[in-house]
C-alpha cells in the first residue's frame, strides 16, 4: 500500500505543483494548462514523460483521453445522473470501477475483475483542492493519479455549473 498527495494552488492561471509521496518527497509533478482547453503533462521526479491529459472541448459532459508512455489509454467520462454525478472509466477496454460519494470524491476504485486498487479521499477544511490517494495495487499507481487528476476537474466544472 502506498498514499500520494496532492494539494492544488490556491490561484490557477498555470497550475505546477508536485504530488508527495507519505515521506514528502516528490514523486511526480503536474503542469495543467487552465482555461477553454484543459490539458495536463504529468512527469517523474526525474522529469520523465509518464501521461498526457487531454479534456474534449465539444461535448455535453467533461470526457477526458489519458495518454500514458506506455501507450496504454485511459478514458474518463462523466454520464447524465439524475442526482450528483456518474463517471464511467475505461482502461484500454476495461471497465474501472468508483463506489462511494462521487460528488464529494471520497471513493473507492475497483478494477474490471473487482479487485480493490485504489481510494481517493477529498480533504476539507482546506484553502486548496487537497487529496489523499491510497494505493492499494501499485500497478495502477498511474492510472489512479491520472484517474484523480481528471476527477478533480469534473469537480471544479460541476462547481461552475451549480
Amino acid at each position: 500500500m502506498k498514499k500520494l498527495y496532492f494539494k492544488e494552488k490556491i490561484v490557477k492561471i498555470l497550475d505546477h505543483f508536485p504530488v508527495l509521496d507519505e515521506d514528502g518527497r516528490t514523486a511526480y509533478y503536474i503542469d495543467q494548462e487552465l482555461g477553454i482547453v484543459y490539458k495536463v503533462r504529468v512527469t517523474d521526479a526525474d522529469g520523465k514523460d509518464v501521461f498526457r491529459i487531454n479534456r474534449e472541448l465539444i461535448s455535453i459532459f467533461p470526457r477526458y483521453t489519458v495518454n500514458f508512455a506506455t501507450g496504454q489509454k485511459l478514458t474518463v467520462e462523466q454520464k447524465f445522473a439524475m442526482l450528483g454525478k456518474k463517471v464511467e472509466v475505461y482502461l484500454d477496454g476495461d471497465k474501472i470501477s468508483l463506489n462511494g460519494d462521487i460528488i464529494n470524491l471520497n471513493y473507492q476504485v475497483e478494477n474490471s475483475a473487482g479487485k480493490l486498487i485504489g481510494a481517493l479521499n477529498k480533504k476539507f477544511l482546506a484553502l486548496s483542492d487537497t487529496y489523499e490517494l491510497t494505493i492499494y495495487d501499485e500497478e495502477y499507481e498511474k492510472e489512479l493519479v491520472a484517474l484523480t487528476l481528471c476527477l478533480n476537474n469534473i469537480n471544479d466544472v460541476w462547481e461552475k455549473r451549480n
